[in-house]
């Protein structure tokens, strides 16, 4: 009610908040206000592209905050923000895959039928060789279900290394210890159990072992 008040008086919608730079839209999106976001966007849909200091657009986080109705409206909105990517060149099912929030990633998925996909290259390409993924991102943070998602969609994402390619997946797995993660991958492709980083030539078997001795010495040093 009070924001269809104020919103009939023609308001700024262009005013941006402080140092992040956001604007009302990607306020009332983070906070999950689900019935603000649709009348600003019925108001002033051009809102939906705009970005915050951080690159971040409005579907960027809904999908880091697992807003599932949001995600869905600006996705009708504006199905191309899927391409959309923020500072650190990453998309809105980047930060769905880090944030644990399976939900969402099957929403873009199926939305666009995007990644490996996503931008970068263009929505039909294959994945860049050089690109930290949503399946680094969820295999990094121990999402297997997440990870899953993202093999049956595109199981070439498995190839993918990135920081000029040293790291699979995998590797990212193996050092951080989630074996749930590990047996997804190994299952869909057991000869990446071999692959090498280009930086000191570690197998996911070399990071895994380094990661225990790790955790022993902190153990013991308590």
């Amino acid at each position: 009610m009070v924001v269809a008040q104020l919103l009939a008086h023609n308001p700024s919608l262009s005013l941006l908040f402080e140092e992040l730079e956001q604007t009302v839209l990607h306020v009332a999106v983070e906070n999950g206000q689900n019935a603000m976001v649709e009348q600003l966007l019925a108001h002033s849909p051009s809102l939906v592209d705009v970005k915050d200091a951080r690159g971040h657009t409005a579907l960027h986080l809904a999908a880091k905050k697992g807003h599932h109705t949001i995600v869905e409206r600006l996705l009708a909105r504006s199905p191309s923000l899927v391409d959309a990517i923020d500072c650190e060149q990453r998309t809105a099912l980047d930060l769905a895959a880090k944030a644990g929030h399976g939900n969402i990633v099957a929403q873009i998925l199926l939305a666009h039928n995007p990644f490996g996909k996503i931008k970068i290259d263009g929505i039909d390409s294959p994945p860049p060789q050089s690109k930290y993924t949503a399946l680094h991102h969820a295999a990094e943070n121990g999402h297997d279900g997440i990870a899953a998602q993202l093999l049956a969609h595109n199981p070439a994402l498995l190839d993918v290394k990135y920081r000029f390619g040293q790291f699979t997946a995998l590797h990212l797995a193996a050092k951080a210890g989630h074996s749930k993660v590990v047996a997804q991958l190994l299952a869909h492709k057991p000869a990446t159990l071999d692959a090498l980083d280009s930086h000191h030539n570690n197998s996911a078997l070399h990071l895994a072992s380094q990661s225990l001795e790790v955790t022993t010495r902190s153990w013991h040093s308590c």
